[in-house]
């Protein structure tokens, strides 16, 4: 007489089981998401702060090299050309770099290519080009008694722009957005941005002597 064999019952998840897994996934997911996203957010004023010293220390060895100031981010990472301009209003405007001056360049000065040193994380992009401000010790605004500095400068969106310009200050600076490295120009108070301009982050690099 034959043995019957049984047929094996095939292994799977019953539907409570399922159910429950996608309540603990969506459990979780609530819990993990905002945490992983705040901590990227606390980490916005300390990349940002480490991207401008980075590019503050890459001005600084420009100029003892090549001893002009260099007109954008991208002088830093490529060689100079005697097409090329240096920072509008350190020389003459029809000013071109020397020869004398692209045999100095010894760049790159950055370690990483300059597009990714500008955007910010707070949905701001520091501009290319650098400019020259004359800016008192207390203000953000341009005054003609001030000292001259080389500015990276970041339009920002005026709706949550102050707050976040004074997580980045509070990281980087003395806490005070109208003194120091960082100041913050707020054009909802000041007559000279109407029109609807933007607010705008500057960071002072180095004076122009």
């Amino acid at each position: 007489m034959r043995a019957e064999r049984s047929t094996p019952t095939a292994a799977g998840f019953t539907f409570p089981e399922i159910v429950a897994t996608i309540t603990l996934v969506a459990a979780l997911g609530a819990v993990v998401v905002p945490a992983v996203t705040n901590q990227q957010k606390k980490g916005d004023p300390v990349r940002t702060a480490s991207d401008a010293q980075a590019i503050r220390g890459a001005v600084e060895q420009f100029v003892a090299d090549v001893h002009r100031y260099p007109n954008s981010v991208g002088q830093l990472t490529n060689q100079i050309r005697r097409t090329q301009k240096p920072l509008s209003g350190s020389l003459a405007a029809s000013y071109t770099y020397a020869e004398d001056d692209t045999a100095r360049w010894q760049g790159p000065y950055l370690a990483r290519d300059s597009s990714a040193l500008l955007p910010t994380g707070y949905n701001w992009k520091f501009l290319t080009n650098f400019v020259i401000d004359q800016l008192p010790e207390e203000g953000a605004v341009r005054d003609a008694s001030g000292a001259p500095y080389v500015i990276l400068e970041a339009p920002v969106a005026a709706r949550d722009g102050g707050a976040a310009a004074m997580r980045l200050d509070r990281s980087y600076d003395d806490g005070n957005l109208a003194t120091g490295s960082i100041r913050y120009r707020n054009c909802s108070t000041i007559p000279v941005c109407a029109n609807g301009a933007t607010d705008t982050l500057k960071i002072l690099l180095i004076p122009v002597s």
